[in-house]
């Protein structure tokens, strides 16, 4: 944690951490169900329930408690043992992340607090420049999404919702940038 604090300072790294904060604010504006556009991203809470960040702590923090109970001999068989079962870890992580975004209480609170701690380290305030970009990111996936599904905390129904946004943004090339337009002149 030290360290992540530490780097934050770096101004590259503190770049990074403020376009992951686009990101969760583009990802939480689509999610409500919001016109997607840098004033009702900037919002939204630059945390977010489901992110990598909160992902790779929660995987950590399961594989040091399940490791603290898996005793074998020999550092051979013990590292074969952490290298198959990883994979296990963080597949039970995800579904876990999948089940506590459909619920609100103090078990699923609990769940969450490690990485929304850290993604106070990771995730910083965004200006409306970067937000511009997450949303032109964010609208190139959904443009090229068939069927996105993303289950929001507030609303059981955000799949229809992502839906129908879906089909507004790819009118919408206001905000798209230059690159993503090239990319579809050359995709086609």
């Amino acid at each position: 944690l030290s360290y992540l604090v530490a780097v934050s300072m770096l101004p590259d790294i503190n770049r990074l951490y403020m376009y992951n904060g686009a990101g969760h604010k583009v990802i939480n504006c689509i999610e409500k169900g919001l016109p997607l556009n840098v004033s009702n991203a900037r919002k939204m809470s630059k945390k977010h329930y489901r992110s990598g960040t909160s992902f790779v702590i929660d995987v950590v923090i399961l594989s040091v408690v399940l490791f603290m109970f898996i005793r074998v001999e020999g550092i051979a068989l013990r590292l074969i043992l952490r290298f198959l079962l990883v994979p296990v870890i963080a597949a039970v992580v995800y579904e876990l992340m999948q089940l506590t975004a459909k619920t609100n209480n103090i078990f699923v609170t609990i769940l969450n607090a490690p990485g929304l701690l850290l993604q106070s380290l990771t995730s910083s305030e965004p200006s409306d420049d970067m937000i511009e970009t997450a949303i032109s990111s964010a609208e190139a996936v959904l443009d090229n999404e068939t069927a996105v599904e993303v289950t929001s905390k507030d609303d059981s129904k955000s799949t229809e919702k992502v839906r129908s946004h879906t089909k507004a943004v790819k009118g919408n090339s206001k905000l798209k940038t230059a690159s993503v337009k090239n990319r579809k002149k050359t995709d086609k």
